[in-house]
């Protein structure tokens, strides 16, 4: 049997013992583009059809005797292109997810050539789509898939990352009252996977700043201010929430008196 690779020059050349051979075609047929040679036997040409387990047989004979010969043709495109949508994807956990390959060639099947799919993900090796649930967080995990057919083969690396939406974002109260020249830190209750922090509206007093990474809201307050409201946000490439707090800096009592006494 012969797997041919579709619009590929073929030339097959028969071994054979006796004088003065001649060939011929005593049933079934040759795939389109491929021709035999009455006189040497060879099968030559460039296949341009796919075909699956195409079957001819060939007669070898001269005036004292002959043999014939059962061949199977499969002809296929080979592989031209393959790839996801994306070389990289952020999914969120526990939620569905698919994606499909765009491939051009004949009787595909996929397979895992190195790396691994995150934890509920699994490869279909029949059309490649990549699906389910993912249920455990992973950073940058990758997979190289290979899509290949008996005569071609090309690969695809994706590179996973798996988080957990935030599901709560809070500070212990909605409201400060603060002493200036006094240390202050506070940090945040959430829930959710590779956390980034921002301001979005409004500001800290002056001596106070923001951890971008632990959401912490920490310094020395410097000056006294009026109620100073800011939002802040959590955040992170699946979701994201805001919470809003009002913070007062108060110079505390130091002294009082009057002019006398008395």
């Amino acid at each position: 049997s012969y797997i041919l690779s579709r619009d590929d020059p073929v030339s097959i050349i028969p071994t054979v013992n006796g004088d003065d051979p001649s060939f011929s075609i005593t049933s079934g047929s040759l795939p389109i583009g491929l021709s035999l040679n009455p006189s040497t036997g060879v099968i030559s040409g460039t296949p341009f059809l796919s075909v699956s387990s195409q079957t001819v047989t060939i007669k070898a004979s001269n005036e004292l005797s002959h043999q014939s010969i059962s061949l199977t043709f499969t002809v296929l495109v080979s592989i031209s292109s393959f790839s996801y949508p994306q070389s990289s994807f952020v999914l969120t956990k526990n939620t569905p997810f698919s994606i499909s390959p765009s491939v051009d060639g004949d009787q595909l099947s996929f397979s895992i050539s190195s790396g691994s799919l995150p934890v509920g993900l699994s490869l279909n090796p029949s059309n490649g789509i990549i699906s389910g649930n993912p249920s455990q967080f992973v950073s940058s995990q990758s997979v190289t898939i290979k899509a290949s057919n008996e005569v071609s083969d090309q690969s695809f690396s994706i590179s996973f990352t798996v988080l957990t939406p935030i599901s709560s974002f809070s500070y212990p109260q909605s409201s400060y009252i603060l002493s200036a020249g006094v240390s202050f830190s506070i940090t945040p209750t959430i829930n959710g996977d590779d956390l980034s922090f921002s301001i979005i509206s409004g500001s800290l007093p002056y001596g106070l700043s923001l951890n971008s990474t632990t959401g912490v809201i920490s310094g020395t307050p410097s000056q006294s201010v009026l109620p100073q409201p800011v939002t802040i946000k959590a955040f992170n490439e699946v979701s994201d929430q805001s919470v809003a707090i009002i913070i007062t800096i108060l110079t505390p009592i130091s002294s009082f008196s009057y002019p006398q006494s008395s």
